[in-house]
């Protein structure tokens, strides 16, 4: 294949980035001229127009020369510039278009810029800086929110007696039980797997800090679920050991959570999770599950808090549980 290009001379008319104004009538022009022509700006210009003139020659039967000039006045001094000369008025006419579309085309582009910049400062701009504070605000949000979860803690379970884990008598542990503590009222409770009675009292109620990848706590997940009819639970996924933290962010987002806590507790330890995604509530609840545990001073899984204050350490099981708060 053969790849020829066209050498014909052509006419050329376009505006420069800038603002000038390039021309080359290589095709009907008469003396081919290339002019590069910058508009005077500011104060003094006053006036810049583009024409065709027609000239004579000294012999009458000969024919008329045209030519386009720019006119422009700066500072009350008036200057004519010859662009180009044409043989023909049609020519001069077609060089007088062209030099009209590319200043038209040239305008409206620069219009369009303008509509944009301004588009950019005040929609885009302002909805970017809104997205910016919000995701900030989330930030700050994440990074804060793990205190409403202590607090609720501290404030109705702190100083609360424990039970030791061979199912024996309560150990003072500097203090009394919150006679009329109601963990279930506050807040934090909606980030935890519900399980077992839709509500109950504060001494039938169980919230329980659980490490999918705890040996212990896979060993006493079989005696919380034997719980289930006696008790209204809530599980607080952590994430210490390794793996735990997609383990727990899977279940968290599941829609069914007790069941999704269910089929992780069956894993072996150290399993990798399935399909594991994210969502904000996992990444709230981790937060807050962490920071609470820290701050309460618990450092063994799984730990096992009572509604009405009681602390009850792993290993215990379901019967002495039940025991421990009255039950059969």
């Amino acid at each position: 294949m053969k790849i020829t290009f066209d050498s014909r001379p052509k006419d050329l008319v376009y505006v420069e980035p800038d603002g000038t104004l390039f021309t080359s009538f290589m095709a009907t022009g008469r003396i081919q001229s290339v002019c590069r022509l910058r508009f005077a700006g500011g104060t003094d210009a006053s006036l810049g127009s583009f024409s065709i003139t027609e000239a004579k020659g000294k012999d009458e039967a000969a024919p008329s020369a045209y030519a386009v000039v720019f006119v422009n006045e700066v500072a009350g001094v008036e200057k004519i510039a010859i662009m180009e000369r044409f043989d023909e008025e049609g020519d001069a006419r077609q060089a007088l278009e062209a030099i009209h579309r590319a200043i038209v085309t040239s305008i409206r582009r620069t219009q369009r810029r303008l509509l944009l910049r301004r588009l950019a400062v005040y929609i885009l701009l302002p909805l970017a800086t809104l997205a910016l504070l919000s995701s900030v605000l989330r930030w700050m949000d994440s990074q804060n929110s793990h205190g409403d979860l202590t607090a609720a803690i501290l404030k109705e379970a702190a100083m609360a007696p424990v039970v030791d884990g061979a199912g024996g008598g309560m150990a003072p542990a500097g203090g009394t039980i919150a006679s009329s503590a109601r963990l279930g009222d506050a807040s934090f409770v909606k980030d935890g797997i519900r399980f077992g009675l839709k509500s109950a009292a504060p001494e039938r109620t169980l919230y329980v800090f659980s490490d999918p990848n705890c040996p212990s706590c896979k060993e006493f997940h079989s005696e919380l679920k034997k719980l289930g009819s006696d008790f209204a639970i809530y599980v607080f996924p952590l994430a210490f050991k390794q793996g735990s933290e997609q383990l727990s962010t899977q279940a968290l987002c599941a829609k069914d959570q007790w069941a999704m806590w269910n089929e992780i507790a069956a894993l072996p330890v150290g399993a990798a999770p399935a399909g594991v995604g994210s969502c904000d509530l996992a990444g709230r609840a981790l937060k807050n599950n962490m920071a609470a545990f820290t701050a309460l001073g618990f450092s063994k899984t799984p730990t096992i808090l009572g509604g009405n204050g009681t602390v009850v350490p792993g290993g215990t099981t379901a019967s002495d549980i039940k025991a421990m708060f009255g039950g059969k």
